[in-house]
């Protein structure tokens, strides 16, 4: 990977210096390209559970920003987001919710499948912000929070996801079911109170 990148930089160098308008077709694929592999390298590096994952992420965003390929700039933003909920060092729900919802503004209006996994991602965030509250022993009230939220982001995701995108709408299902089962344990536990 560090070689594909090495060669693309060498590619693009003298591009980089030019005025963004300037670049023609061609100059902004090699830009575009690029990207993509600096891209490539974060994937790897967050699946590894590496922080350096960030950097390179930023990098590939900028560089679209160059070229103004916004719907690519929208799958980076939702890759800052998975980076900071998943990669352990570098955790924190409310970055993750900012690129998520970044991705999400970035995503075209047809594209109902994309938004839906946005969406779900950021249900994913309040529901792990549930999580982190229960454990922190937090009010119920905050507890409530922080599951509806989860549930109305997993509800408008269901109601987005087309009915081809059978794994998205189990995950989702699946989601929902947790948030209830959980709401209903509550109330069970409060009534035996």
């Amino acid at each position: 990977q560090d070689a594909r990148i090495t060669w693309n930089r060498q590619l693009a160098a003298d591009l980089l210096t030019l005025p963004p308008d300037k670049l023609n077709g061609v100059q902004r694929e090699t830009v575009h390209n690029l990207a993509v592999v600096v891209a490539d390298l974060g994937h790897l590096l967050r699946e590894q559970d590496q922080p350096g994952c960030v950097d390179l992420y930023r990098e590939a965003m900028e560089l679209l920003q160059r070229i103004g390929a916004r719907h690519d700039e929208g799958a980076i933003a939702f890759n800052l987001g998975k980076a900071y909920e998943d990669v352990a060092s570098l955790r924190d729900l409310g970055q993750a919710e900012h690129w998520y919802r970044r991705a999400l503004e970035s995503a075209e209006d047809h594209d109902t499948l994309g938004r839906a996994r946005m969406i779900g991602q950021l249900g994913s965030v309040a529901y792990a912000r549930f999580l982190e509250a229960r454990k922190a022993r937090e009010p119920a009230d905050q507890l409530a929070r922080h599951l509806t939220d989860a549930a109305k982001a997993y509800q408008q995701a269901l109601d987005m996801l087309p009915p081809d995108a059978v794994a998205d709408l189990a995950v989702t299902h699946n989601q929902l079911g947790s948030i209830y089962r959980r709401e209903i344990g509550r109330a069970s536990c409060r009534e035996r109170v």
